[in-house]
């Protein structure tokens, strides 16, 4: 474990040094910190390929895929428990209204997850200065908005968002 701490730490030592190497060429000296952030390098300065998305991206669209496997399995839960009452003769409240209240606010935040995965991707494709994403990044992203979307559609079929009057 301390070998691979090791690993890490002094690439990043050499990045903090600066550009030049610590020989004092631009004027630096050989341990001065440069105020760069290389926490960014991490993933390649271990040997590992960086990420096909941007930062913020690439998690709201992993944020997304989660809220929609958590809306389908709240809600299939929920009808088993349901299923089971009803098939037992049996009644509880709490399971049968708070259950759906959960249903509905996890579906809720999928929708939010939604907007805002597709907020993000509007804002990085509309600026410049943006680390650009690669097409294999940009393909991940759009197949997990459609295949979100259409689960969450056919959520809404089978009734997870609340009606708005």
């Amino acid at each position: 474990m301390d070998r691979a701490v090791e690993q890490v730490e002094q690439p990043l030592h050499r990045l903090r040094r600066g550009a030049a190497g610590g020989d004092g060429a631009d004027g630096r000296d050989e341990g001065e910190v440069t105020g760069e952030d290389p926490r960014g390098q991490v993933p390649r300065l271990a040997g590992r390929a960086a990420s096909g998305t941007a930062a913020p991206l690439g998690r709201y669209a992993a944020g997304l895929a989660m809220a929609t496997l958590a809306t389908w399995i709240v809600y299939a839960s929920y009808l088993m428990g349901v299923a089971n009452l009803a098939l037992n003769y049996q009644h509880d409240s709490f399971l049968v209204q708070g259950g759906w209240l959960a249903v509905q606010l996890v579906g809720i935040l999928a929708a939010v997850m939604v907007v805002m995965t597709v907020a993000c991707a509007a804002r990085q494709a509309g600026s410049r200065g943006a680390r650009p994403s690669g097409a294999l990044g940009r393909a991940c992203v759009a197949c997990v908005v459609a295949g979100s979307l259409v689960l969450l559609v056919s959520a809404a079929y089978w009734g997870v968002y609340p009606a708005v009057l």
